[in-house]
């Protein structure tokens, strides 16, 4: 388990409360949802995941689709709605794996959004693109937003080293740094949730 800086984390949130209740016209902070300078700032997040379950969803891939290129075309689409989730150079690359070996490629996808192997198919993602956390990362975030989530690797080793958290993801993409990654950010959600008294 990971070590959290728990006196640094309890400075962060008084300066993230004070800070949001600054922004609020009315002074308040009741929730993430309804708070309006929240949701232009980070709200986006989900409306990309809801925008991209969508596209999946009327799809309806099934594994006969698998080398037809309709699962290549629905994850094009997907991607398209991802904003600043995923490097643009990412998303370059995976189209043009995606185009030299389709079936390959439409297996490792459908085994992402679908397979009970999330495992096995992260790491066969890595196998196939490589190490781009940020599009595999959320490829698995698409999949089901409540488990998973995206990362720009970087950025998240900045705001750990503020935490003190001796952690790395930049460089490191593998299910288990990516598994590691996800459970740290749950329990400092954890811990912002019983300071706040609200549901993060």
């Amino acid at each position: 388990m990971i070590k959290i800086d728990r006196e640094k984390l309890q400075f962060l949130m008084d300066g993230f409360n004070a800070f949001i209740i600054n922004k609020s016209p009315n002074g308040r902070f009741s929730s993430f949802e309804e708070n309006d300078y929240l949701y232009r700032e980070e709200g986006y997040k989900t409306k990309i995941s809801d925008t991209a379950k969508q596209i999946l969803a009327d799809a309806e891939i099934t594994s006969k689709d698998i080398g037809t290129g309709r699962i290549n075309d629905t994850t094009f689409r997907v991607f398209s709605v991802c904003q600043n989730l995923v490097n643009y150079n990412q998303i370059i690359h995976a189209k043009n794996k995606c185009n030299e070996n389709l079936e390959y490629a439409e297996q490792i996808l459908y085994n992402i959004y679908y397979g009970e192997n999330e495992k096995a198919a992260f790491e066969s993602a890595i196998k196939f693109f490589g190490k781009k956390y940020d599009l595999i990362a959320y490829l698995f975030f698409v999949k089901d937003r409540a488990r998973f989530l995206p990362i720009r690797a970087t950025e998240f080793d900045k705001r750990f080293e503020i935490l003190n958290i001796n952690f790395k993801t930049a460089f490191q993409c593998s299910w288990n740094n990516y598994i590691e990654y996800i459970g740290i950010v749950k329990e400092i959600r954890h811990s912002l949730e019983e300071y706040l008294g609200i549901t993060v």
